[in-house]
């Protein structure tokens, strides 16, 4: 990351600067940006356009001044050139800080939502290859097939029923529980995103709370399959 400045951050920022800027990445299950990096530098562009504003009532000043000595004498004389080139150039440098600003948050959005969407696959696919095994094993078992991995002589039918009840269970659980690996990944992903670009994003729906003022927890995969029984 190339956000301090070898002068140290008190130094002007200046376009190139904004536009070469890197972030160091986020772990992994947090994708984005480090945050502490971000809001820095975006406290220092915040800092230059509070200076640039300044620098801007300032020249005004001076040119209204420039203004009125002129207008006192007997001959009129048309306002300072050099003022005038000073203000426009103060407008444009103004101008050219605030696109920077807003081109740089539209990129960090940009971001934000391709990350989303890629975790989001990946997790899709994880669980259709979990959720297909399993089918796989209830249909064989169902089948009267014996499992990769058994090794004990042909099971009894109601051996193989408590079998596929206990993977029907297996897989529910690993459904409920990809869905609130889901949710939560969505609001860290929407809250990520919410700080670059506010408002972007609607809040996400609040969990229905239970009596007693406690929301649901997710499932733990390990405690329904002990629940449904041991294959073995």
């Amino acid at each position: 990351m190339s956000i301090h400045p070898p002068q140290g951050e008190d130094r002007r920022l200046s376009p190139g600067e904004i536009r070469s800027v890197q972030f160091a990445r986020a772990a992994m299950l947090r994708p984005g940006y480090v945050e502490a990096d971000v809001d820095r530098f975006l406290d220092r562009v915040a800092e230059e356009m509070a200076r640039l504003h300044a620098d801007k009532a300032e020249l005004r000043d001076r040119v209204r001044a420039l203004q009125e000595q002129v207008a006192g004498t007997v001959a009129p004389e048309a306002p300072s050139d050099q003022a005038v080139r000073i203000l426009a150039t103060a407008q444009q440098t103004a101008d050219s800080y605030v696109a920077e600003a807003e081109d740089f948050s539209r990129q960090i959005t940009a971001d934000a939502r391709a990350q989303y969407e890629e975790q989001v696959r990946r997790a899709k696919e994880n669980a259709g290859a979990i959720i297909e095994a399993a089918q796989e094993a209830a249909a064989r078992m169902t089948a009267g097939e014996r499992p990769p991995d058994a090794g004990s002589p042909q099971r009894s039918t109601q051996e193989l029923e408590e079998q596929v009840a206990y993977l029907k269970a297996f897989g529910q659980a690993c459904r409920t529980q990809l869905r609130a690996y889901l949710e939560a990944l969505l609001a860290d992903v929407e809250a990520e995103w919410g700080r670059a670009d506010p408002g972007a994003l609607p809040r996400p729906p609040v969990p229905p709370v239970q009596r007693g003022g406690r929301a649901p927890a997710a499932p733990n995969v390990a405690q329904d399959a002990a629940a449904g029984g041991d294959p073995a």
